[in-house]
C-alpha cells in the first residue's frame, strides 16, 4: 500500500510549476526568433534559424511530456490520498454470547428490552488491554449497538489507538 508523502506531492507541484515557466520562456524564445528573422514555414530547413527552432521545439515537446508525466503522478498521489482518507477503517468487533461467537445483529437483539451487564475488553495498538463493564438498561428497538459503542467506548478510537473490542454477554 502506498503512503501519501506530502513532501513529494509539494515537490512535484513545484517541479511542474518550474517546468511550465521554462516551457513558456522557451515558447517566447521561439516567437522572438521567428519574428527576428522573419521566418516563415517556407524557409529552408537547413538554415541555422530553423535548426535552432527545431531544437527549441524538441525541448518544448520533451518538457510537455515531462509535465504530463508529473501530472499523472500527482493524480495518482491524489487518488491514493483520497482513497486513504475516504476509506473507513473500523475497529474489529467480537460479539460473544454465553461463550459463543455471534453476529452484531444477534448480539443487539439479545440486548433489546433486557437489563444486562456486558463485559467489554478493549485492545490497543500498543498491546495494552482494558476491561470494563457496560450496564445496559434502556436498549430499545430504536437503539443502535454500533452507535452506542462509537459514542461511548469507541469514541476517538483512532486517536486512542484502539484496534479491537470484545463484547461478552452471559445470560
Amino acid at each position: 500500500m502506498k503512503v501519501f508523502d506530502k513532501s513529494k506531492h509539494s515537490a512535484n507541484k513545484s517541479v511542474i510549476s518550474d517546468i511550465s515557466k521554462i516551457q513558456i520562456a522557451m515558447q517566447r524564445e521561439i516567437n522572438k526568433i521567428l519574428k527576428k528573422y522573419d521566418i516563415s514555414e517556407t524557409a529552408p530547413t537547413g538554415s541555422p534559424e530553423n535548426q535552432q527552432i527545431a531544437k527549441l521545439e524538441k525541448e518544448n515537446k520533451r518538457l510537455k511530456d515531462e509535465i504530463q508525466q508529473l501530472k499523472e503522478e500527482l493524480k495518482a498521489i491524489k487518488q491514493i490520498r483520497d482513497e486513504q482518507s475516504s476509506t473507513t477503517f473500523d475497529v474489529r468487533k467480537d460479539y460473544i454470547i454465553n461463550g459463543k461467537q455471534c453476529s452484531a445483529k444477534e448480539f443487539e437483539s439479545r440486548l433489546r428490552n433486557n437489563h444486562y451487564e456486558v463485559n467489554i475488553t478493549l485492545y490497543y495498538a500498543n498491546q495494552r488491554v482494558k476491561h470494563d463493564i457496560w450496564k445496559v438498561d434502556n436498549f430499545s428497538q430504536k437503539s443502535s449497538l454500533s452507535g452506542n459503542l462509537h459514542s461511548g467506548y469507541l469514541r476517538g478510537w483512532r486517536e486512542k489507538g484502539i484496534t479491537a473490542i470484545r463484547l461478552e454477554l452471559n445470560t
